[in-house]
């Protein structure tokens, strides 16, 4: 289906001092509820960037949910790839207007959310 966003929370770190500023920190979690009785699974997708602190100009949270199927006759292991790494991935591009959005109405200069490498990404997987 297509990505439904389900929680997003910005604000702006008044506190923030331009001189403390190194980079941006971009984390993301993935949280699988995978049926175990058909093909379909529940892909939630958390990006935060930026920190609650003096560090950062602002502190975004975001998440979004997707439901994801496959045929049967896929492997387990191709099945558990493509929930952990390609459906976290495309549900990334569709957070990135949003975030680009979000930031243009800011004080700040508009955030483009770069290309993340999702290779490594842990999901947590949970049968239901």
């Amino acid at each position: 289906s297509d990505p439904n966003l389900i929680h997003l929370n910005f604000h702006i770190n008044d506190d923030f001092d331009s001189n403390d500023f190194e980079s941006i920190k971009i984390d993301g979690s993935t949280r699988v509820l995978k049926s175990k009785e058909n093909n379909v699974a529940i892909v939630e997708f958390t990006l935060k960037i930026g920190e609650e602190d003096r560090n950062s100009p602002f502190y975004i949270e975001a998440v979004m949910k997707a439901d994801f199927k496959w045929d049967e006759k896929l492997d387990a292991k191709i099945v558990e790839n493509m929930l952990s790494i390609n459906a976290p991935s495309l549900i990334v591009g569709y957070m990135r207007p949003i975030i680009a959005n979000i930031t243009n109405m800011s004080q700040y200069p508009i955030f483009n959310l770069p290309f993340l490498n999702m290779q490594g990404n842990e999901a947590d997987i949970v049968e239901i």
